[in-house]
């Protein structure tokens, strides 16, 4: 079975106000419920694991369960004081039948089904997979003000979510102790695991600033029911 976690534990701290990103308005639902009814009614994923802060973890309880539409929820925990801490507490929860595993950022809320099954495909194949974009701006190696170098942009992607892994490579890595990086392809990287990636879109992009949740409102406004 292929299951997928959820992370939307942290505050959105760069994105300033009483209430979390995740949480904040989106047209009909709040940011966190488009990613999810994406991944609810995508075929391969098989159960889903919310990760939420501890504040929200009752209110969403009562918001999702006896939603029949989301029946594909198993589990709704708290996350972790950083993004690793809370994708643990996601493995933990997962069922004894899954074996691989897909993690999305809740703040990337256009994220589609096609990409979740070419990243599954992917991961299938190699053991992991990210979603990404070759990057299309020339990109400079800096160190304060001074530009030293020009990077090759053939050789840079800028890589996105869902993620996907083998159950147990993932679970290995979270239980290494080693250092996790930003997203969860960091440590398997370092590990010398052969990481794939598929195709991303420019509209599969992260809610980090005001900026980006006036371009996510106005996508919904325009494109999306």
């Amino acid at each position: 079975m292929v299951s997928a976690i959820i992370v939307a534990g942290g505050s959105g701290q760069r994105l300033a106000g009483p209430v979390p990103k995740q949480f904040l308005r989106l047209g009909r639902y709040p940011v966190l419920e488009h990613t999810l009814r994406t991944f609810a009614t995508c075929r391969e994923i098989g159960e889903i694991i919310l990760v939420l802060p501890r504040d929200y973890v009752d209110s969403w309880h009562k918001r999702i369960f006896p939603n029949p539409f989301f029946k594909k929820v198993a589990a709704i925990v708290a996350g972790g004081s950083h993004r690793p801490g809370s994708v643990q507490n996601g493995l933990w929860a997962l069922s004894a039948a899954c074996r691989l595993v897909v993690i999305q950022d809740a703040v990337r809320p256009f994220a589609t089904h096609r990409m979740i099954k070419e990243c599954i495909s992917a991961a299938r194949r190699c053991g992991a997979a990210a979603v990404g974009l070759p990057a299309q701006d020339t990109v400079k190696r800096i160190k304060g003000r001074r530009i030293l170098g020009t990077l090759d942009r053939r050789e840079l992607l800028q890589v996105q979510t869902p993620q996907a892994f083998r159950r147990r490579l993932i679970t290995r890595l979270y239980a290494s102790g080693r250092d996790l990086g930003t997203d969860e392809c960091y440590a398997a990287e370092k590990a010398g695991h052969r990481v794939a990636w598929v195709a991303g879109d420019v509209t599969n992009f992260k809610i980090t600033t005001p900026r980006d949740l006036e371009l996510a409102r106005l996508w919904v406004r325009n494109f999306r029911p």
